[in-house]
């Protein structure tokens, strides 16, 4: 499938060396909604988004090793699978412990912190 006639590239953050690659293509999939069946242009544009790892990731990956944008996605969220932020859990506040010189003003604001942070990702 050719390239889109007057094609821009749609402004994706970066994945720098800390980003969650699945959030990450999540964003770029987002981005490039109206090409979603052109795996092509989905491939070579990705590397337009990644910058110092990433970048260098893509450019070892062997030719002809990747023949969908799945398949890439896929190898690239298992590649950088140890930057997946993990969302924290109820379970995550029966671990809270005052301190021992901490007030309690101080340790009610810290766990109500870590309440509102139940099922996000940080």
């Amino acid at each position: 499938m050719p390239f889109p006639e007057r094609f821009r590239m749609p402004h994706v953050e970066l994945f720098k060396k800390d980003t969650d690659p699945k959030e990450h293509v999540q964003r770029y999939r987002s981005a490039m909604a109206q090409y979603v069946h052109n795996d092509a242009l989905l491939c070579l544009n990705f590397l337009q988004t990644l910058e110092d790892l990433g970048s260098w990731w893509f450019g070892r990956l062997p030719a002809a090793s990747i023949s969908s944008f799945g398949e890439l996605s896929k190898a690239f969220s298992r590649q950088f699978l140890g930057n997946v932020h993990r969302k924290k859990s109820v379970a995550h506040l029966s671990q809270l412990k005052q301190g021992k010189d901490e007030s309690l003003k101080r340790y009610l604001g810290r766990f109500g912190q870590e309440v509102s942070e139940i099922g996000k990702c940080k």
